[in-house]
């Protein structure tokens, strides 16, 4: 079959930044994908998401397309391809362009998270201007992070908030250092797991990591965490839970696969409370995929599932829907 694999925009200056670190990584992961294709037999084409991607589909005719592209067409991280396929009736793996948009918008998930009775931390979102104001259910400690992306992209030892008085100050920094809204969410400090699903009607559960921080550490994934020591990251795949432990994650996670509409495979991180209570941190529609890196990966290989195959498993998947 002929495959379209659509990325976001090739960085071809000097990496210096996290937006072009993290834009680095997914051209690798673009690459593994290919190269997984390749090897199922498979002709593969890749397209950018720029202006001239619903032009060169038209031209190439992909029996299929393999999305891994939440971006816009200027790179500002609305769903532009999904839109596109949809438009031409193309077959794509992963999440339709408005479950993709969703899933992108931290804030946006929590709502529809709340909405259908799934637990996830209170949030709230501030841009540039607005009244610094908490609402007084949220509890400290508390949390900032970027309203929208991956990769802990904005999340460092100043995204943590102890108490109020360092509020005012911390926004404001991190307001000023990514330039775009931010949200400030309740933090959970519990365990930390990530639970990758796979598959459709049901959706197959994959063994779950568990994030280790020890005493030196920050408690919780940062960007130089995820990105560039993660070689260092602890982490344990299957993680330790009791039976009844299991079930709560595992259920929370297909809950809010389901709830955000998710589709053929998606990355759900969860997080626990100071009493043990699962809540759902992040429901990531189209994780990343790369076999010596990726958390979803990992979970695959620990079910016994090779790069390879999982890449086979998501585009028939997607196929069996169409």
């Amino acid at each position: 079959m002929k495959i379209a694999i659509i990325r976001d925009p090739h960085i071809q200056k000097n990496i210096k930044d996290e937006i072009n670190t993290i834009r680095a990584y997914h051209d690798l992961i673009a690459s593994s994908i290919v190269a997984a294709l390749i090897n199922l037999g498979h002709q593969v084409e890749i397209c950018e998401t720029n202006d001239k991607l619903e032009r060169k589909l038209r031209e190439i005719k992909p029996g299929s397309v393999f999305n891994t592209s939440i971006s816009s067409k200027n790179g500002d991280g609305y769903a532009y391809a999904p839109g596109i396929l949809e438009k031409n009736h193309i077959p794509f793996t992963g999440p339709s362009a408005k479950a993709c948009a969703n899933a992108y918008d931290k804030l946006g998930t929590i709502e529809i998270l709340h909405k259908a009775g799934i637990k996830a931390p209170l949030a709230v979102s501030f841009s540039e201007g607005d009244k610094l104001l908490i609402p007084s259910r949220m509890k400290y400690p508390l949390f900032i992070k970027p309203r929208k992306g991956g990769c802990s992209r904005g999340v460092s030892s100043q995204s943590f908030i102890k108490a109020s008085d360092e509020l005012l100050e911390k926004i404001n920094e991190a307001l000023e250092e990514i330039n775009e809204p931010v949200i400030v969410e309740e933090f959970l400090p519990g365990r930390e797991f990530s639970v990758g699903i796979l598959g459709n009607q049901p959706p197959e559960v994959l063994p779950s990591i568990e994030f280790v921080y020890d005493n030196n550490e920050l408690p919780f994934r940062s960007y130089s965490r995820k990105m560039v020591n993660y070689e260092t990251e602890g982490m344990v795949c299957p993680a330790q839970l009791k039976d009844a432990e299991k079930k709560a994650i595992e259920n929370l996670a297909v809950s809010a696969f389901q709830a955000l509409e998710c589709r053929d495979y998606a990355r759900v991180d969860i997080r626990m409370d100071d009493k043990g209570e699962p809540f759902i941190l992040e429901v990531n529609a189209i994780p990343n995929l790369e076999p010596n890196s990726s958390s979803f990966a990992l979970m695959a290989t620990y079910a016994g599932i090779s790069f390879d195959q999982l890449i086979e498993k998501i585009l028939n998947f997607a196929l069996k829907r169409y």
